[in-house]
């Protein structure tokens, strides 16, 4: 398991460690049932208080992240395939609304926000060897359930998010 904090980042360092399990337990990185370290080790690596990591490991087990046996440790809670892809799809969605209101903050619209996200994916799919998608749509396979997002900038610049996400592809 791979962990680091940037003391300097805004976000709270037990939410920096929190963030990097889950999303390593979504990926797989972390299997179901694989130990963590123990609390005082990944203080002591990390440079942290032992009261920081303990309150992201609470809260990962509060989120049924981990599981938490007496005398043993914590381990990865199993997950099933629904709620993991009810978990992803959450982060993502989160992922997007702060890039909306960022974008809204800068004034920028639903074209110019649209873009980079389009040609990201399309040099991803290039890498990959396959077409990239079409316009105003964005497709995404594979461990994730396929998110469509459309990006609407209403008559007075209000920026607004309509995204529908399906658990398995369908042609468009």
């Amino acid at each position: 398991m791979k962990l680091s904090v940037n003391p300097n980042d805004k976000t709270p360092i037990y939410r920096q460690l929190y963030e990097q399990i889950a999303s390593q337990v979504l990926s797989g990185t972390l299997q179901p049932g694989e130990a963590l370290p123990p609390i005082r080790t990944v203080s002591k690596e990390l440079g942290v208080s032992m009261i920081t990591v303990r309150s992201a490991w609470d809260e990962l087990i509060r989120d049924g992240y981990l599981l938490s046996r007496t005398g043993s440790g914590c381990f990865v809670a199993p997950i099933s395939e629904a709620n993991r892809q009810g978990k992803v799809s959450e982060k993502l969605s989160a992922a997007i609304d702060e890039t909306v209101a960022a974008a809204k903050a800068l004034g920028v619209g639903a074209d110019e926000l649209c873009e980079p996200v389009l040609n990201t994916r399309r040099a991803y799919t290039n890498r990959r060897g396959r077409r990239p998608p079409r316009p105003g749509s964005i497709k995404i396979t594979g461990r994730f359930p396929v998110l469509f997002c459309f990006l609407f900038i209403g008559e007075k610049g209000a920026v607004k998010k309509v995204c529908h996400s399906e658990p398995q592809a369908k042609n468009l």
